[in-house]
C-alpha cells in the first residue's frame, strides 16, 4: 500500500533534502483552474444562501490551518506521527501543499463548483491530509508524541471534508445555467 500511494510524490510538490523540488505544477495548474472557474461564473446566478455559508466556512477552515501553519514559529500544528520511509515522504509531500496553500486552492475551486455535483469531491480530496497521519501511523509501526490518537487528525480538514460531502445534500441548486435567486420585494416609498 504505501508503495502505490507514493506515486502522490510525482504531482504533489516537497523539497527534498538538497533542495531539489518536483511536481510544481500541481499548484501552478490548481491556482490556474481557480482562476478559469472564477473568471467563468456570471453575475445573477447566485447560490443558495445555506449553500453559500457552507462553502464559506469550509474555505475559511482550510485557509485557517495553512496560515496557522505557515505562521506558527516553527511551521508545525498538532502533533505527528513518526513515520519513516515512504510514509515520511507522502506526509512531508501533504504538508509542502499546505504550506503552498494548495488545499486553501483545492477549497476554492469547490466553493466555485459549489452548484454542481462535481463540487463534492472536493469533500474527499479534503478527507487525505485530514486523515493521512492517523491511517499511516495504524497502517505503519510509527509511534506518536500525541496525547491520543486523535491528535493525529487534522480536525479542520475533516470539519471541512464533511462539510463540503454534506453540502451536496442541501436543498436548491443554483449556479452557472440556472434561473438567478428571486431577489426580495422592495417597499415601495410614498
Amino acid at each position: 500500500m504505501p508503495v502505490r500511494l507514493s506515486a502522490l510524490t510525482l504531482v504533489v510538490p516537497y523539497t527534498g533534502p538538497c533542495g531539489r523540488t518536483s511536481g510544481e505544477w500541481l499548484v501552478v495548474a490548481c491556482y490556474a483552474l481557480a482562476a478559469v472557474l472564477l473568471l467563468r461564473t456570471r453575475p445573477g446566478h447566485r447560490l443558495p444562501r445555506a449553500r453559500a455559508a457552507v462553502w464559506s466556512v469550509v474555505v475559511l477552515l482550510v485557509l485557517g490551518r495553512a496560515l496557522a501553519r505557515n505562521y506558527s514559529s516553527d511551521g508545525i500544528v498538532g502533533c505527528w506521527a513518526m513515520l519513516r520511509g515512504t510514509w515520511a515522504q507522502i506526509q512531508i509531500n501533504l504538508d509542502l501543499v499546505e504550506a503552498l496553500y494548495g488545499w486553501v486552492c483545492v477549497a476554492a475551486v469547490g466553493a466555485v463548483l459549489a452548484a454542481h455535483r462535481s463540487a463534492s469531491l472536493v469533500g474527499l480530496v479534503l478527507l487525505v491530509p485530514a486523515l493521512f497521519q492517523p491511517v499511516a501511523w495504524l497502517l505503519s509501526p510509527a509511534t506518536h508524541d500525541c496525547s491520543s490518537a486523535f491528535g493525529l487528525v487534522a480536525w479542520p480538514h475533516l470539519i471541512a471534508g464533511a462539510l463540503a460531502l454534506l453540502a451536496a445534500r442541501l436543498p436548491g441548486r443554483g449556479g452557472p445555467g440556472t434561473a438567478p435567486e428571486p431577489e426580495p420585494a422592495q417597499p415601495h416609498a410614498p
